[in-house]
């Protein structure tokens, strides 16, 4: 990943986004053969009565959270976000062209102590989780949906071809030690989520279209999405 981020504070101390040991979040990469294992065995039968179950089920359910916009303050190319142990200056640059890099607001989940900021490049983007109380950080592909006792959250990546975008998903686990760890992550090149919603606190249905349709019929994307149904521990 590329790296173009400056954290600048108020204090004039420059924060880094590396990870480093004294880090809250744990961010290891994922082995592709867990991946695998995971998906292997968290599919369903494709008959259309399971199909047409999970997609009920699916449709009950909620989308997600929406969190508050506190402790912020925003201008042209900039924001500061208040944190226990100081304030933190985010700056944009978009002049740099295949260098730029920006970043936008998306709030703060309470439960959790995290500010939740997207950081855009050139053909790509991430999310960057922020621990209000010590700064540390996490890097995810997208934004955030917490399950509701917010000690997992999943995200999803879904654009295909981009050269600095995943496909598929990752989730992540509140250890009881305090750190956010990355236990799956699904890049593949089949199919393209479409939408995720938690079940409960261990059971999540995603909704997925072939990257074929994707392409070749866009118009076409609902009517052979599908739909995963994804246990977690």
């Amino acid at each position: 990943m590329r790296n173009f981020l400056q954290y600048f504070l108020i204090s004039t101390i420059i924060f880094s986004c590396q990870d480093s040991d004294s880090n809250k979040f744990n961010n290891d990469e994922v082995v592709d053969d867990m991946a695998s294992e995971h998906i292997q065995n968290t599919n369903k039968p494709n008959t259309e009565d399971h199909v047409s179950d999970l997609e009920s089920i699916f449709n009950n359910l909620e989308t997600g959270h929406e969190y508050p916009f506190s402790g912020f303050e925003e201008n042209d190319s900039s924001f500061t976000i208040e944190t226990d142990i100081g304030m933190m200056k985010f700056i944009s640059n978009r002049d740099l062209e295949e260098d730029s890099v920006s970043f936008e607001f998306h709030g703060f989940n309470p439960s959790n102590n995290l500010y939740i900021i997207e950081r855009h490049y050139w053909e790509g983007h991430e999310f960057i989780l922020l621990d209000r109380s010590n700064q540390s950080t996490i890097e995810i592909w997208n934004t955030p949906i917490f399950t509701k006792d917010n000690k997992k959250l999943i995200c999803k990546s879904d654009k295909p071809g981009y050269e600095w975008t995943p496909n598929g998903y990752q989730i992540w686990q509140l250890e009881s030690n305090g750190q956010w760890v990355k236990t799956i992550e699904v890049n593949q090149n089949d199919w393209t989520p479409l939408s995720i919603r938690w079940v409960d606190n261990h059971k999540l249905i995603l909704k997925k279209a072939p990257l074929k349709v994707y392409f070749e019929n866009p118009d076409e994307i609902q009517t052979h999405s599908s739909y995963l149904e994804i246990t977690t521990n």
